[in-house]
């Protein structure tokens, strides 16, 4: 069975499915929550980054955090009971249990040694560590508290490790109704909604659904179960929020929690919490859950994004709700898993368009070919159907022909011939008639053939005088073959041009 690139089908599909109408997707900026009062840690919408020349203000369709700099840092490396330097390499080997949020920046690296707990025991409590090297958790560990952030070239949690803030969640986003008002004991709603086991309940359901415009970007808590009564509180927390970011690999051997808390037999269990995970490539065999918690009324799951090149291995990646007791009829819905290989298409688009749920589709389509094909991951692009180099920056894409314009030249002769500034000379008229017929009008034809294949993708400065010796390739002559050799050696003085396409807040088309 014949071995088919998988980005090669994805690039194909992709030029059909971006100018297609997809589901109408909220502008970047609602994708950013709405920051709570007193929520530090709320992510903000970012600009774009890039190369030179990039739209200036473009929102992004991600978030940051606020620890950006050194001058965030709350804590030193010695402080967390740790040698060396987060500019260096820092070592934690004893454990820490703190009173507050904690930030943490630096340009080194960060290990925790085996059988170190950090922890916030505090609901909303945040822990973020942004570091430009590595970030290694090793084996039983515990890292514990409302949110968790690991930012850094390379993130491992080893075996028996656990990042959890399961029943730590802060105040969820305000004017949602995740969490059930009546006095039924219901499940807390997040991604999905929670249970009510209340045999009168006409509708059956517990907390709402909430946080819909941030489904590739998840950063909401989780909603607590509700009570069967005014005077206790018997439901369980929602869960927390974890954000795992690795420009390059991402192992989860250990455990990624963000569930929802344990209700009772007054109290249903809380909703499961967000867990963003952006990597270029994620593997391990260990747990990533954001599931409801159990209670009379079961909550529901949360929302998990992962946002990858390629997951390997044999991951676990739950979200469900809670499982229904037997005294309840009523299911709990699951909450939702946002699947995304965001870094093999374009970057963010601005606020005119996204490409999220083409993201989806694509990947849906991906699927299918592989159960009919044999297909294999050749790793980055460098070549396709003649262009090298597909540059993948920040926020724009560059494609160029060098090679297959050198090519041409070589096979026409012309690999040292003069440049010239025009591609065309814009004083005389063809005429069909006039001058001798070439020699070899099969090689004229290949030449101009060969000039057409590459306007179509990356020079389309030269379409006009291309098209103007096409229109005489049944019976080419000496005047044709003179424009088409003024046509390579303008090639020859311009190899070095390419396509170079950027996101634009100008949603207008512009000639």
């Amino acid at each position: 069975m014949r071995c088919v690139a998988w980005w090669a089908a994805l690039l194909l599909v992709a030029t059909a499915l971006v100018g297609a109408r997809g589901d109408r997707v909220l502008p970047a900026l609602a994708l950013a929550p709405e920051p709570l009062p007193d929520d530090r840690f709320a992510l903000v919408p970012v600009e774009f980054g890039g190369v030179a020349g990039d739209v200036e203000g473009a929102v992004g369709l991600r978030g940051e955090l606020p620890c950006q700099s050194h001058s965030s840092n709350s804590k030193t490396c010695e402080e967390l009971n740790g040698s060396g330097s987060f500019n260096t390499t820092c070592v934690i080997s004893s454990s820490s249990s703190l009173d507050g949020d904690l930030c943490v920046y630096g340009e080194g690296n960060m290990e925790i040694r085996p059988h170190v707990k950090i922890i916030c025991p505090f609901r909303g409590c945040y822990l973020t560590f942004n570091v430009s090297g590595s970030i290694k958790i090793g084996e039983h560990v515990e890292v514990i508290a409302g949110s968790v952030s690991l930012d850094a070239a390379n993130v491992s949690l080893d075996q028996h490790s656990t990042i959890n803030t399961t029943a730590l969640a802060g105040e969820p986003p305000p004017q949602t109704s995740g969490t059930p008002h009546s006095l039924e004991g219901a499940g807390g709603g997040h991604g999905g909604r929670g249970a009510s086991c209340k045999v009168s309940n006409d509708t059956n359901w517990g907390g709402d659904v909430y946080a819909w415009s941030t489904l590739a970007w998840p950063w909401s808590y989780g909603s607590m179960g509700g009570s069967m009564s005014a005077d206790h509180q018997y439901g369980g927390y929602g869960g927390g929020r974890i954000m795992l970011r690795a420009n390059d690999s991402l192992s989860v051997d250990g455990q990624v929690l963000a569930e929802g808390g344990v209700g009772s037999l007054k109290g249903g269990g809380g909703s499961g919490g967000s867990i963003i995970i952006h990597a270029f490539k994620l593997y391990g065999n260990g747990t990533i859950s954001a599931a409801g918690g159990n209670g009379w009324g079961g909550g529901g799951g949360g929302r998990i994004s992962l946002d990858c090149y390629s997951i390997q291995q044999d991951l676990e990646i739950t979200v469900h709700g809670a499982i229904a007791p037997d005294h309840c009829t009523s299911s709990v819905p699951p909450g939702r898993l946002h699947r995304s290989l965001s870094m093999l298409l374009l970057p963010p688009l601005p606020p005119c368009g996204t490409v999220v749920f083409v993201i989806l589709l694509l990947r849906r389509t991906i699927d299918a070919l592989q159960r009919e094909f044999a297909m294999k991951d050749l790793g980055e692009l460098h070549h396709f159907l003649g262009m090298e180099a597909l540059t993948w920056r920040t926020s724009s894409v560059s494609a160029s022909q060098h090679q297959y314009m050198l090519d041409i030249l070589e096979r026409a002769g012309m690999s040292e011939c003069k440049p010239c500034s025009t591609p065309v000379d814009t004083n005389p008229k063809f005429s069909a008639v006039s001058g001798a017929p070439v020699e070899d009008a099969s090689a004229f034809c290949s030449l101009a053939g060969a000039l057409q294949y590459l306007l179509t993708f990356t020079r389309p400065d030269i379409s006009y005088s291309v098209q103007q010796i096409c229109l005489h390739m049944h019976d080419p002559r000496v005047p044709h073959l003179a424009a088409l050799k003024r046509i390579l050696r303008y090639v020859r003085g311009t190899r070095h041009l390419g396509l170079h396409l950027r996101p634009s807040s100008q949603c207008d088309l512009v000639a």
